[in-house]
């Protein structure tokens, strides 16, 4: 009986030195292209692993790399087999993988899926060196993006900022130079006129107008080079940002007529004009940030002040 104690002991300390080599062997064996390194929690876990000898993989599906994630619960054996590629690092392979892996998941084969989710083939877009997937959806400038099939699918507006302009602009000899400026960005053309401008073209009654009559000084008394901000530097306004406010007959109404009453005043009134009193209150006709005429805003502040 002490004899039979003894074997059986021995037996049992021999089977867990040879699983132990087993594990430690799939551990340093060569790893193969689609390795990916151990964690601690990982670890831990594979140690769970056993043989199964089923049609795991065909049922559970493949994964490429070393996924802990990718296993197959035999629950008549209480054990888990595994479908990752991580099979591969030796021959004939670590001793927890799938029987079926082999014939599945090391051949061209797409195995058959269940309720579990297999991984669609890789597919998506790139732009400026970033990946997206399949369906996204970007803003390139002006213009909407979809990655489709693997390519951009993109509406064609015309832009406000456009970088082959500029370069077209700055590449002729016009006396000033284009630049790009962030806030006119993501701007079609379209919405440039909407929100940037606003001045609605004169009337007909406007454009028939006869110059006033008077006397004027003859041509030789008026300056070779004139600059309103160099001959009153202190009494011309800079000019106000309107944003995205298509109210430029307001703004540009205000700015000059504030001009004209300093330099009236020689200085003695300096103030900026309301706009925002031009945007609300001249309603007649005027139709606030969606537009409005100059010689409407004009008569207003003859009328209102």
């Amino acid at each position: 009986m002490w004899l039979k104690s003894h074997i059986l002991l021995l037996y049992s300390i021999a089977s867990e030195v040879w699983m132990a080599k087993q594990l430690d062997s799939r551990r340093n064996s060569p790893r193969g292209l689609y390795t990916v390194e151990d964690g601690g929690s990982a670890e831990s876990n594979r140690l769970k692993r056993s043989l199964y000898e089923e049609r795991s993989c065909r049922i559970r599906g493949c994964c490429t790399g070393r996924n802990d994630d990718c296993g197959f619960n035999v629950i008549s054996k209480a054990a888990i087999c595994y479908c990752d590629q991580f099979c591969t690092s030796s021959s004939p392979g670590p001793v927890d993988c799938c029987g079926d892996y082999w014939d599945v998941c090391d051949h061209s084969i797409e195995p058959t899926r269940s309720n579990e989710p297999w991984p669609s083939p890789t597919s998506g877009c790139y732009k400026d060196g970033r990946y997206y997937g399949e369906g996204a959806m970007i803003k390139d400038n002006c213009n909407s993006c979809k990655c489709f099939q693997g390519l951009w699918k993109c509406s064609k507006e015309v832009c406000l900022v456009r970088q082959d302009l500029i370069q077209h602009i700055n590449s002729g000899d016009y006396g000033w130079k284009a630049a790009s400026y962030s806030q006119f960005k993501g701007m079609t053309v379209e919405e440039g006129f909407k929100k940037r401008l606003g001045t609605f073209p004169p009337s007909r009654s406007l454009l028939n107008m006869r110059e006033a009559p008077g006397k004027s000084l003859p041509e030789e008394k008026f300056p070779a080079f004139f600059v309103a901000t160099y001959a009153w530097p202190e009494w011309i306004h800079d000019p106000l940002d309107q944003r995205n406010c298509g109210a430029s007959w307001a703004f540009s109404t205000a700015s000059v007529a504030a001009d004209r009453i300093a330099i009236h005043s020689e200085g003695q009134i300096t103030d900026n004009l309301s706009v925002q009193n031009l945007i609300s209150c001249d309603t007649s006709n005027q139709h606030g940030c969606n537009g409005g005429s100059i010689d409407g805003a004009w008569r207003y502040l003859k009328t209102h002040g």
